[in-house]
């Protein structure tokens, strides 16, 4: 994994809310009027020529590259739940507090972080390759 590689990781994790946010209303309000759905198969093409549809279609590739990235951020937590690492990727990404702050808050040292955010990094990087976002 180069470092371009691990910082997009980074930013796409810290996005992680707005992304979840963003993905359900974008393709709830393109197909179901609002309705709740599965956002984790969704393709779709358009004809040339045509700015409206190229301009929907962008909204929904954009869309579905955010869930993408949400669907590794949420699988890299599953697979650290019984680990506490999700507590980091929680405390880090979602709460937005620092190394030292954590590592005081779950008595760990910094370099047990360092070591935790490396693992975390390296499976985030695995799923990203599976769904094809490297």
């Amino acid at each position: 994994m180069t470092n371009d590689q691990r910082r997009q990781i980074n930013r796409e994790f810290y996005n992680y809310k707005e992304y979840k946010s963003q993905v359900k209303e974008t393709l709830a309000d393109a197909f179901y009027g609002g309705l709740n759905f599965n956002y984790s198969n969704v393709r779709v093409s358009s004809s040339p020529g045509n700015t409206a549809e190229n301009r929907v279609i962008k909204a929904l590739s954009d869309s579905e590259r955010m869930a993408l990235w949400v669907r590794v951020f949420e699988f890299t937590c599953i697979k650290f739940s019984w680990e506490h690492k999700d507590n980091v990727l929680k405390k880090k990404y979602i709460e937005g507090k620092g190394k030292y702050l954590i590592c005081h808050e779950m008595a760990i040292s910094p370099r047990t972080y360092d070591y935790w955010m490396s693992d975390i990094t390296e499976t985030a990087f695995r799923w990203a390759k599976f769904f094809k976002l490297f």
